[in-house]
């Protein structure tokens, strides 16, 4: 490991999926010194590792107690796991460290984490990123909160951009979520449209006036648009997330639900294909995946060119 002084923290991540492989990154360019483990973990994540150049310890555990920093960064269905095992390993520990919390969960399941990690004398930050993780150190925004968020921040190279956002660990993910509401909405949107115009004949007119008018709308789209089948899922998760956290505002979830059912749709339809994981969707693929789904409904009209031309 690199010498970087008595000060200088060691961070551990948990684990080493898309966006960890870039915390990693950032954070040893800047000639940090980063752990993780495979302990349980695939041979992508292997490879990943090897690749990042990280240092891979034999247990979690072997983590917990040797990283002043853990981020947590897996996919929100086993956010609650990995931070129970982090809470059997820190009780072990005996010089306080800090857990940040970087995944798509709601406040309700942060304030729970947080609990859980408080009453073993560590800290817990909230944390969210906004932006691709291709770009965490081009663009992209970290997201943070509570008591230890200033702390966190200070630690981060400076090439990453961190702001603070005031209040209890909690706000940083109902900020996110929020984000992640509206750019997925847009797109969820902007695709329920364009297979509408697709059923009329007017895919291209239509496009071509979207990039023309509403190029900020686009640029969205064209950023989400390529890994959509491979997110596809994780998105759904984030959006039921999201009405989640609008429900404990007292709000009813309208738009949220139906931008999860598309990321739903997506997904479920998009696995019956013979792509791999790897590949870009494409518009036209986004468009077959929307309309293969089993809750389309028969068109009662014809309004394409070809039939007006034809009348």
């Amino acid at each position: 490991m690199t010498d970087n002084g008595p000060s200088r923290p060691t961070f551990g991540i948990l684990h080493l999926g898309e966006l960890g492989t870039a915390l990693a990154k950032v954070l040893l360019a800047d000639e940090a010194d980063v752990v993780t483990t495979l302990q349980n973990r695939s041979e992508s994540t292997r490879r990943r590792c090897e690749e990042s150049q990280v240092v891979c310890l034999p247990t979690i555990e072997d983590v917990v107690q040797a990283a002043d920093i853990v981020f947590s960064v897996v996919p929100t269905s086993v956010a609650g796991r990995v931070a129970k095992e982090y809470v059997a390993c820190a009780a072990k520990r005996d010089k306080r460290a800090v857990y940040v919390d970087l995944n798509s969960v709601g406040p309700e399941t942060v304030v729970d984490l947080e609990k859980a990690i408080v009453a073993t004398g560590h800290g817990f930050v909230d944390a969210a990123v906004h932006g691709l993780a291709s770009n965490l150190s081009q663009g992209a925004v970290i997201y943070v909160s509570g008591s230890d968020s200033d702390y966190v921040a200070a630690q981060l190279p400076k090439s990453v951009r961190v702001r603070r956002i005031d209040g209890r660990a909690g706000s940083a993910a109902t900020f996110k979520m929020l984000l992640a509401g509206l750019n997925k909405g847009l797109v969820a949107h902007f695709l329920e449209l364009c297979l509408a115009a697709r059923e009329a004949d007017l895919l291209s007119e239509f496009t071509e006036r979207c990039y023309e008018y509403y190029p900020g709308v686009m640029d969205v789209t064209d950023r989400l648009l390529p890994t959509l089948r491979r997110h596809a899922k994780r998105r759904a998760d984030e959006m039921n997330e999201l009405e989640r956290t609008i429900e404990l505002l007292g709000i009813r979830p309208g738009f949220a639900y139906e931008i999860r059912r598309c990321f739903e749709r997506i997904s479920d339809a998009s696995e019956f294909t013979n792509e791999t994981n790897s590949s870009q969707s494409s518009l036209l693929q986004a468009l077959d995946w929307l309309a293969s789904a089993d809750d389309q409904l028969e068109p009662t009209i014809s309004i394409k060119a070809n039939d007006r031309h034809s009348q």
